[in-house]
């Protein structure tokens, strides 16, 4: 039994084999109705119970197996954003490069990115899963190729340069595409960002040298310019199409400031103390990564979450600069040490299979003071090798009204617990604590699907 727990008052523990749904425990819970001889019996005890913290048992059904693994317990509590905490892997460099930048990455972990060669040439690349190729537009007087953006197998957008000037460039796998934005007097496009159903943004340069935003849906193109700027430059759409980048305003070159955009509607983004800041990624839960300088001059990624500015910085870094983000909190950038030019990558969180992660859940605990349930999930690391934390448990398909408590934010639209451990290793568990409301004590199930790494 639990501490505390009253034997008038019972968890029904079922013990077997977890049911599994789509590789995933599904856990469903089955509160009593709270009136009548539970009442009384509740009210009865209430005296005892309370003075260890008011917890009542509830009596539920499980169609899981309820095995409890103590001595490793974690009560989370709610994480501000400030507390974010970035694994870096860096240097990463393009093969015979002298400088790298990392500029894009999707939600599969697909990276693209500039290199310069040992001749002083300028190439894009893309790196899937390890497959590094170097992407160069075809062209005949072609001279230079940097890849920005990409969206899975909507492929890869960037710039290149020939003997004609500055274009934006479409790839999809099986060949390149020119993106040349149609307005009178347009001297140069480049395409910067790409998304499944919003289109292609980027940024042209009109006849008088000033540069505009755009935005390009299957060849329909229509300008982006924030109010009263000078220069708008728009690096990155999601699905929602909300757009960021940054503008210049009539102080240039000391008024750069970011910003968002969305059905027109304008807002600027300015990290607190920073003299400038540029935004160049953004994802579909609105998680904004980019550039800022501070008063020392010093140049810094940031991470904007719903307002809230964590900086990143590659550890020995000179600078660093934070240019793309992922759905799964995966981030890349460039930095500068001693060393050189270098890309970096803030790996995104990766959904664990069966294999490799086991859950189990614990009875569920009533607080009569909070009108709360409580209970725990616990999970192992069954494969033979560590596996990286942070770890998230994401509630998904959660019983409609009722609502984990203590989550640490949303994903995909299930709200998520955060295990803040290093690692797990072979063998090695942990439980956390889940807190729901139910208000109409319906039967509570979803399943519990577990990542490693963090959403951002």
């Amino acid at each position: 039994m639990f501490a505390g727990e009253s034997k008038e008052v019972l968890i029904k523990r079922v013990c077997g084999h977890a049911a599994l749904v789509r590789g995933w425990v599904l856990v469903t819970l089955y509160p009593w109705a709270l009136s009548g001889s539970f009442h009384e019996l509740v009210g009865s005890r209430c005296s005892g119970l309370c003075a260890k913290g008011g917890e009542m048992s509830v009596r539920w059904h499980l169609r899981i197996s309820l095995i409890v693994i103590f001595g490793c317990t974690l009560t989370m509590a709610r994480a501000s954003a400030q507390g974010v905490a970035f694994n870096f892997s860096y240097p990463i460099d393009a093969p015979g490069s002298t400088s790298t930048q990392l500029t894009g990455i999707d939600g599969n972990g697909n990276l693209v990115g500039i290199y310069t060669d040992s001749n002083g040439a300028t190439h894009g690349f893309s790196d899937r899963s390890g497959n590094f190729e170097t992407l160069d537009v075809p062209f005949p007087t072609t001279v230079l190729t940097g890849a920005f953006g990409t969206f899975g197998l909507n492929g890869i957008v960037g710039r290149y340069l020939d003997g004609a000037g500055e274009h934006g460039f479409h790839y999809t796998g099986v060949g390149f595409a020119s993106i040349d934005v149609p307005f009178a007097g347009v001297s140069s496009t480049d395409a910067l960002g790409i998304n499944t159903t919003s289109g292609i943004v980027g940024t042209y340069t009109d006849g008088r040298g000033r540069k505009h935003g755009f935005l390009d849906q299957a060849g329909n193109f229509s300008p982006i310019d924030f109010p009263g700027a000078i220069s708008t430059l728009a690096w990155a759409i999601n699905r929602s199409s909300t757009i960021v980048g940054w503008y210049a305003d009539p102080n240039f070159p000391v008024g750069i400031h970011g910003f968002i955009e969305q059905g027109g509607a304008f807002t600027a983004i300015d990290v607190p103390g920073a003299t400038v800041t540029q935004a160049y990624g953004i994802n579909d839960f609105g998680s904004i990564v980019g550039t800022y300088i501070d008063s020392s001059g010093t140049t810094h990624g940031f991470l904007d979450q719903g307002g809230t500015f964590t900086p990143i910085d590659v550890p020995g870094a000179d600078w660093t600069r934070a240019f793309a983000i992922s759905d799964t909190g995966g981030i890349v950038g460039v930095y500068s040490d001693s060393t050189g030019t270098h890309g970096f990558e803030v790996p995104p969180a990766v959904n664990l299979s069966d294999y490799q992660i086991s859950t189990t859940s614990s009875g569920i605990l009533y607080n009569r003071v909070s009108k709360t349930y409580s209970g725990t999930i616990t999970i192992k690391n069954i494969s033979y090798a560590s596996i990286g934390g942070p770890f998230q448990i994401v509630a998904n398909s959660l019983t409609a009204g009722v609502t984990l408590l203590n989550a640490n934010g949303t994903f995909n639209g299930n709200r998520y617990l955060t295990l803040s451990l290093s690692s797990l290793g072979p063998s090695q568990s942990a439980t956390a604590t889940l807190q729901f409301s139910d208000p109409t004590n319906v039967s509570i199930h979803f399943v519990p699907v577990i990542f490693s790494g963090s959403f951002h």
